[in-house]
Formats: C-alpha cells, sequence, structure tokens
C-alpha cells in the first residue's frame, strides 16, 4: 500500500490541528483506502475548499476555510465527493462541492479515526492486520454481528459512509467455503430471507418444491428445490445439483426471476424453434433456471456449473456468476442492501458509494461475477451484469 505525506513546511498555514500536522507530514495516510483516496496528499500541497473551487452560491460558513484533502471513490476509481479537513480542529467531512450539496457533513473527528475505521474495513476483506486476524476463518450469521458491532465501535460519526461500511461490508462473511462450490450458505438463509407461502403453488404446478422459510421475505415467492428427477441429465455437475435439490433458489430474486412455467429445460430445448446458428456452442448442456431483468436467459453449463446469461437481443452468452452458491448469495445480498437502503435511506446521496461497496463484496467471494476479462464464448465482451446493475442507479437496482 503506498502511503503519501505532505513535507511539513509545505503544509498549508490553516492545518494548525498538532495530531493532523503530524499524521499529514510523519506517519502519512495511504494513497488509496476503503474508497477513499487522498490525489491532493499525494501531490503534495492542499488548499482550501474557496481556493480550489469557485461557485456561483455563497459557500455555507466555515467550508471555504476547510482543506481538500481527498475523494471518495467509485468502484472504478473515479471521483466522487470531496473528503474536507478543519485544520483548526482536525475534524473530516465530506462535501459534494460539485453540487448544490454544499453542507459539510461529519466523517470522523479526526484523521486519526477516520484511517482506522479505513484499514478495518480494508483488513476485514484482506484477511491480514490487526482486524483481519482477529476475525479469521470465521463465517455464518453471528460472524456477521459480530464483525458489524466491531466496525460500529471503531467508527465515530454518523453518515452514509459508515453506515454502508457498518451495515454492508460484513455481510462478505455470511457464508464460509464451499464443497463443489465457492460458498457453504448458512442453512435457512434463504427460507428466511425468500420463504413464502405463494412458493406451494409454484410447486404444484411444476415439479420444484418450495422452501418453508416464512421470514423476512414473507410475500416474496419463495424458494424452489427441485426434484432430482426433474433435473435434465445434461446436467452433470454433482455440487450443482445437489445445491439446487437441497438448498434451491428464490422464486422472485427481485433481478432474476425463475422459470415457473417449466423450470431446468436446456436452452436448446427452450429456443428449439430458432436456428441452430442462432444457439451458442453446448445449447443442449446449458439449463435455463430463470430470466434477469434486461432479458438475459439465465443458464447454468451442466458440466461446470458457471453461471451464464444470454442476452436476448444479440444471443451473446457471458458469465455471470461462478456458481449457484454465488448466484444465490448475490440474490441475497441484494435483498440486504435494499433493507438498509429501505431504513436508512442511503442511496438518496450515496447511490455510488453504495454500489461500489457491493462490488467490492461481491467480488470478494465470486471474482468471476465482477472480472471484465472477456472472452470464453461467443459475445462474451467483457461486460458482466451485476456491477452494470449495481452502478445504473436509473434503473434502481439497489
Amino acid at each position: 500500500m503506498q502511503v503519501v505525506r505532505v513535507v511539513q513546511e509545505e503544509l498549508h498555514p490553516l492545518v494548525v490541528h498538532g495530531l493532523t500536522r503530524a499524521r499529514l507530514s510523519g506517519e502519512g495516510v495511504p494513497r488509496q483506502t476503503a474508497l477513499l483516496g487522498f490525489g491532493p496528499v499525494a501531490e503534495g500541497h492542499l488548499a482550501t475548499v474557496a481556493e480550489q473551487y469557485e461557485h456561483a452560491v455563497k459557500l455555507p460558513d466555515g467550508v471555504g476555510e476547510m482543506l481538500v484533502i481527498g475523494h471518495l471513490l467509485d468502484a472504478d476509481g473515479e471521483e466522487l465527493e470531496e473528503i474536507v479537513l478543519d485544520g483548526r480542529t482536525g475534524r473530516v467531512a465530506l462535501a459534494d462541492l460539485e453540487s448544490r450539496f454544499l453542507e459539510a457533513r461529519p466523517l470522523a473527528t479526526d484523521l486519526d479515526t477516520l484511517l482506522r475505521m479505513a484499514g478495518a474495513v480494508e483488513e476485514l476483506g484482506s484477511g491480514v492486520g490487526e482486524f483481519g486476524g482477529r476475525f479469521a476463518g470465521q463465517y455464518g450469521p453471528e460472524a456477521v454481528t459480530r464483525l458489524t458491532e466491531a466496525l460500529r465501535e471503531v467508527a465515530d460519526a454518523d453518515g452514509d459512509y459508515w453506515t454502508i461500511a457498518v451495515l454492508i461490508r460484513p455481510l462478505v462473511r455470511i457464508a464460509g467455503p464451499g464443497d463443489g462450490l465457492r460458498l457453504q450458505l448458512p442453512e435457512g438463509l434463504l427460507d428466511d430471507e425468500f420463504g413464502a407461502e405463494s412458493g406451494a403453488e409454484l410447486g404444484a404446478e411444476s415439479g420444484v418444491r418450495p422452501g418453508a422459510g416464512s421470514g423476512a421475505g414473507s410475500g416474496t415467492g419463495g424458494v424452489a428445490r427441485f426434484a432430482d428427477a426433474d433435473l435434465p441429465a445434461a446436467l452433470t455437475h454433482e455440487p450443482t445439483r445437489r445445491f439446487l435439490r437441497d438448498v434451491g433458489l428464490p422464486v422472485d430474486g427481485g433481478m432474476f426471476t425463475l422459470d415457473d412455467d417449466r423450470p431446468a429445460r436446456t436452452l436448446a430445448e427452450v429456443y428449439a424453434h430458432q436456428g441452430k446458428d442462432l444457439l451458442p456452442d453446448g445449447s443442449d448442456r446449458l439449463i435455463c433456471l430463470g430470466y434477469l431483468v434486461e432479458d438475459i436467459d439465465l443458464v447454468v453449463d451442466g458440466a461446470t456449473g458457471l453461471i451464464l446469461g444470454r442476452n436476448v437481443e444479440d444471443a451473446g452468452l457471458r458469465p455471470v456468476n461462478a456458481d449457484v452458491s454465488t448466484l444465490a448469495f448475490t440474490l441475497w445480498l441484494l435483498r440486504r442492501a435494499r433493507a438498509v437502503d429501505a431504513e436508512h435511506k442511503v442511496t438518496d446521496e450515496s447511490y455510488a458509494v453504495l454500489a461500489a461497496t457491493m462490488r467490492e463484496v461481491l467480488a470478494e467471494v465470486d471474482p468471476v461475477a465482477c472480472g471484465h476479462a472477456a472472452g470464453g464464448s461467443r459475445g462474451d465482451d467483457g461486460w458482466r451484469y451485476w456491477p452494470e446493475a449495481f452502478d445504473d442507479e436509473a434503473g434502481g437496482a439497489l
């Protein structure tokens, strides 16, 4: 991790807070960490808001004299809101200086506290350092609760950035390593989130049996499990068969809808009326599970368990998730993010921060879902469904 600092003689004269001066000129700050970037520090000089920005409206009292020390970043490293510093008190805040939201919103009581929290978030993802080592190898609902409480103890200010970090980041630990699949979901996770009585009708009509849960997801369509006899012979990947039989998938996963007409048909069967030249190679081993928003058939490769999306318009076939376990995790994560937003309204001003956090959490458990390397199948241009869906604020995924 690159550390940047400002030579003490070049510190702005408004930085009179002793601990802040010592941090900026001594130990320094990371060039980038936990969606925080400190470009102005890396450039070796700091400027006040008034010196750096010209506005058609009058700046709120006190904001003009604050120093711009960095930016919130999105998942691609693009700069969002400014991180500003009160040089007299050491307090750190956020201000969207390119828009009408000019009020500085508290981020941390001082720079050391901000970096301590950001470091904990980074260690949670990497598994290194004091915080990472403290929770290494811990998975499941209880681990998520402990991580949430630990992050909340480090944070010393309210605000969307901390709310998102505290409530979303720990969700990466809900599931541990799987056997034959990337993840082992906790028993009942999907039932608790998506379970509903309406799933019984689905099972009666289509040969899949509903999950028994009736918790937080009540009324959303239930969890459907497949009878082994109803899964096609083309699905030879045993861990996938086992997951569909024993764990299942949500009938309505928000961005995903299970095919409740005749699920688990091969792509060749579904599109038998089309010419073979419009179907990808191996369409007789690609089993349709359902549909993603944007007219995309969601299929599983019967031999490998890879989850792919077939765009109806261009017939392109692109990876979506590594396997059914990470698909289920993604749908669960999406529901949790929407619940956080319903309670805390973080998307009102911080949609990009939530989207970037979602991308980082998903990438940690499923690199396939967030990787942009093209190739491997016809029509794969590197476009990936979930990162694009998360980033699409107009589409309302989150």
